[in-house]
């Protein structure tokens, strides 16, 4: 028997439990996670990227300026090129166009890595949106696509949701 975090009540498990409260749901959605994102975070997690960031500005000598247009840069062009790659899958294949997202991710994740300057980091990111814009929408659709079945659809979208895919999941550093 599954008890909550004190230990003293059991959970139920039916989601048609009259008794269930709403303890019980958010123990259990802390536990899950949200659909694609997780744990649900907290404020631990926010000091801990807030360390991160700035260990990554010092490491790599980053302005403040420069350290929000290396996150920016990522998320305008990810955003703005989202909805085009989607439909660059609906024209030209969605297993091309994953294939380049992915490929364009991976090669700009390597000169993220190595870059020499603030600004080739910036250009890099940048990459990184056009990839991820390309690779976001067409893995979807491919899901979509490779399991017509319902219940089988089902269980890949949540598989699919639960992926680690940086590229549509995190937009941080």
């Amino acid at each position: 028997m599954t008890t909550d975090a004190s230990g003293s009540r059991p959970l139920r498990v039916s989601s048609h439990d009259p008794h269930r409260t709403a303890h019980d749901r958010h123990h259990r959605l802390d536990t899950a996670g949200g659909p694609g994102h997780g744990p649900v975070p907290g404020r631990a997690e926010h000091v801990d990227r807030e360390r991160r960031a700035a260990q990554i500005r010092t490491g790599l000598d980053l302005s403040a300026a420069g350290q929000t247009w290396t996150v920016n840069a990522y998320v305008l062009v990810f955003g703005a090129l989202l909805l085009p790659g989607g439909r660059a899958g609906d024209v030209y294949g969605l297993r091309r166009v994953f294939l380049l997202g992915i490929g364009l991710f991976a090669l700009s994740s390597l000169g993220a890595a190595l870059a020499p300057t603030t600004s080739v980091l910036i250009a890099c990111r940048a990459v990184q949106g056009i990839g991820a814009a390309l690779l976001a929408p067409t893995a979807l659709a491919l899901v979509l696509t490779l399991y017509p079945d319902s219940r089988r659809r089902g269980t890949a979208l949540g598989v699919w949701a639960r992926s680690p895919v940086p590229a549509e999941r995190r937009a941080c550093c």
